[in-house]
């Protein structure tokens, strides 16, 4: 009897092992004692730029160096450089045509960029016209992928799904999935980096229905490489250590927050989010990092 016990365990164990580099995604702590802490960055004083009318749309936002972001926006395929802390557009570059462009991440002097149906264009960001690569992925419309970020431990980009959590056959219900892209290949990981579980998290905290997080943006903090996720479905940040352990939860302010779209960080840890503009301006909020 033990023996069968003991087997029981055994394949429990190596039920949960983790899906991309063998960390256990089964040992995530969602529960209530996440949502009693808070984030370290100032949202009361966060500082909003405004932007231009071409950037009413913005879906992506990533740091080219410590006073210039570079944005992407829905359907056009333009790379806009603006400078902070005025928000100015100081420069425009196409690299394709007409497609619905969510989110974009700077690697050295390269841009890679994501459209939702999982297509990454990649090409420098130079005055000079450069050549557009472009690599298809096993992602698809239905999966409909919206962030993008660079992910330093593995030189990969990691990207996160704003629907459908599978591809090809596996299917992974009522969960969101981030993939990784590796760049030494150009090859997508088939595998999920990691998945959330929405079921779970409904539970652990105390939501009746459904746990709305549908992911917007996704940015690797510099100085402890926490994974944040931020959803303008659901209007959720959430805050995963490098071990995948869920270690923030907050929810955003709908009058503040009325669509964010783009995160990313500077070098400081400050935090940055795009915000689509729907009947207003589009925006940009610095949030100051709170952290020694």
């Amino acid at each position: 009897m033990m023996r069968f016990l003991s087997l029981i365990i055994l394949s429990y164990a190596l039920a949960c092992q983790p899906l991309e580099d063998k960390k256990d995604n089964s040992q995530i702590t969602e529960n209530q004692e996440v949502m009693k802490k808070n984030l370290p960055y100032d949202f009361a004083g966060a500082t909003k730029i405004k932007l231009d009318k071409k950037l009413k749309e913005i879906s992506g936002i990533s740091f080219t160096d410590d006073k210039h972001l570079v944005c992407v926006q829905d359907e056009r395929a333009l790379l806009y450089t603006i400078v902070l802390p005025t928000g100015e557009i100081v420069d425009e570059k196409k690299f394709g045509k007409l497609g619905d462009f969510e989110d974009l991440a700077v690697v050295g002097k390269q841009v890679y960029v994501l459209r939702s149906d999982g297509t990454i264009f990649s090409f420098e960001n130079t005055k000079e016209n450069t050549k557009v690569e472009v690599f298809d992925t096993a992602l698809s419309p239905s999966n409909d992928a919206e962030g993008l970020c660079y992910y330093p431990a593995s030189n990969s980009l990691l990207i996160v799904c704003k629907e459908n959590a599978y591809i090809n056959s596996k299917v992974f219900d009522n969960q969101r999935a981030i993939y990784r892209f590796d760049l030494e290949t150009k090859q997508l990981m088939e595998e999920p980096f990691l998945l959330i579980d929405l079921s779970k998290l409904a539970a652990n905290f105390g939501y009746a229905d459904n746990f709305e997080f549908k992911p917007s943006g996704i940015a690797i903090h510099p100085k402890n490489s926490d994974i944040y996720l931020i959803a303008s479905a659901g209007k959720k940040l959430l805050v995963y250590d490098k071990n995948f352990a869920l270690k923030y939860f907050e929810s955003l302010d709908k009058k503040k927050f009325r669509q964010p779209e783009g995160i990313c960080f500077d070098q400081a840890g400050n935090l940055y989010i795009s915000n689509e503009g729907r009947h207003k301006k589009a925006n940009i909020l610095m949030i100051k990092s709170l952290a020694d």
